[in-house]
């Protein structure tokens, strides 16, 4: 698809995100949000462990930033956040690894959110500014936690992704 997206005659590409957002904007999914089956906790080693469900989530949010609806996005990543905070993670596990993964997706979520803004693709500004600042309040509400139990804050790039755009 890549290939064909990238070589085929122009406007190709542009077509095919703009039937891509439509789909997305217009599907209706009858999927119930969970956000506390998103991690749970090892009995037996006492480690917080990411769900298929989580997964599953975060694939429907970078669909979302990937074609381009990067400000649709960001309440997704923010239930994923919040669904941190009760959680404790060591460093150098796969907790702290698949933290890392969502770090990046919201770094790449903040990116098409400002490629939005150049492409003229934003329909309600002030929604935009409430879901950029309700990223920013997560992130720091995470990094409060974190430090509270003396742990290591997962979302580094993310905060420095939000905090560096002048939006």
């Amino acid at each position: 698809m890549r290939s064909l997206l990238a070589t085929g005659p122009a406007g190709v590409s542009s077509a095919f995100t703009q039937i891509a957002r439509n789909r997305v904007k217009h599907a209706n999914p009858k999927q119930t949000l969970c956000p506390s089956s998103f991690f749970y906790v090892d009995a037996s080693t006492g480690d917080a462990v990411a769900t298929k469900s989580l997964w599953s989530f975060m694939a429907r949010a970078r669909a979302r930033f990937g074609i381009g609806l990067g400000f649709e996005s960001l309440a997704m990543l923010v239930t994923v956040i919040h669904a941190t905070l009760p959680l404790r993670w060591e460093i150098d596990t796969q907790m702290e690894d698949d933290l890392a993964t969502i770090d990046g997706d919201i770094a790449q979520a903040i990116q098409s959110c400002k490629e939005q803004i150049a492409g003229d693709n934003v329909s309600d500004f002030e929604a935009a500014r409430c879901a950029v600042r309700s990223l920013k309040f997560a992130l720091l509400e995470s990094q409060r936690t974190v430090e509270s139990w003396g742990g290591e804050f997962a979302f580094e790039r993310g905060m420095m992704s939000v905090e560096g755009w002048k939006f």
